[in-house]
Protein backbone atom coordinates (compact mmCIF):
# COMPACT_ATOMS: atom_id res chain seq x y z
CA UNK A 1 0.00 0.00 0.00
CA UNK A 2 2.66 2.32 0.63
CA UNK A 3 3.22 2.72 -3.29
CA UNK A 4 -0.10 4.73 -3.44
CA UNK A 5 0.56 6.49 -0.70
CA UNK A 6 -1.63 4.77 1.95
CA UNK A 7 0.53 3.71 5.51
CA UNK A 8 -0.89 1.39 7.61
CA UNK A 9 -1.73 4.85 10.27
CA UNK A 10 -3.65 6.14 7.16
CA UNK A 11 -4.96 2.30 6.59
CA UNK A 12 -5.88 2.00 10.22
CA UNK A 13 -8.06 5.32 10.03
CA UNK A 14 -9.95 4.05 7.38
CA UNK A 15 -10.67 1.12 8.13
CA UNK A 16 -12.10 3.01 11.97
CA UNK A 17 -14.19 5.11 9.76
CA UNK A 18 -15.76 2.84 7.48
CA UNK A 19 -16.68 0.74 10.98
CA UNK A 20 -18.02 3.13 12.48
CA UNK A 21 -19.79 5.11 9.38
CA UNK A 22 -21.11 2.36 7.74
CA UNK A 23 -20.76 -0.66 10.18
CA UNK A 24 -18.67 -2.43 8.24
CA UNK A 25 -15.66 -4.84 8.27
CA UNK A 26 -12.50 -4.59 5.77
CA UNK A 27 -9.47 -6.99 7.87
CA UNK A 28 -6.32 -5.02 7.63
CA UNK A 29 -4.66 -7.73 5.35
CA UNK A 30 -7.40 -7.27 2.37
CA UNK A 31 -6.00 -4.24 1.70
CA UNK A 32 -2.36 -5.36 1.41
CA UNK A 33 -3.71 -8.23 -1.09
CA UNK A 34 -6.50 -6.60 -2.93
CA UNK A 35 -3.17 -4.10 -3.72
CA UNK A 36 -4.54 -1.03 -1.81
CA UNK A 37 -5.34 1.44 -4.49
CA UNK A 38 -8.49 3.80 -4.37
CA UNK A 39 -10.10 1.70 -6.65
CA UNK A 40 -9.74 -1.37 -5.04
CA UNK A 41 -11.15 0.53 -2.15
CA UNK A 42 -14.19 1.45 -3.50
CA UNK A 43 -14.69 -1.95 -4.47
CA UNK A 44 -14.23 -3.43 -1.26
CA UNK A 45 -16.86 -1.08 0.21
CA UNK A 46 -19.53 -1.05 -2.46
CA UNK A 47 -19.15 -4.98 -2.03
CA UNK A 48 -19.75 -5.26 1.79
CA UNK A 49 -22.66 -2.27 0.82
CA UNK A 50 -24.46 -4.90 -1.40
CA UNK A 51 -23.72 -2.37 -4.34
CA UNK A 52 -22.30 -2.93 -7.82
CA UNK A 53 -18.52 -1.36 -7.75
CA UNK A 54 -18.36 1.61 -10.31
CA UNK A 55 -15.54 -0.80 -11.82
CA UNK A 56 -17.80 -3.69 -12.46
CA UNK A 57 -20.89 -2.25 -14.54
CA UNK A 58 -24.28 -3.13 -14.34
CA UNK A 59 -25.21 -5.92 -17.14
Amino acid sequence: MEESGVDSLMAAELIAVLRNTYGIEIPPMEFVRKGGTISDIADMVHLRLGAVPASRPRK
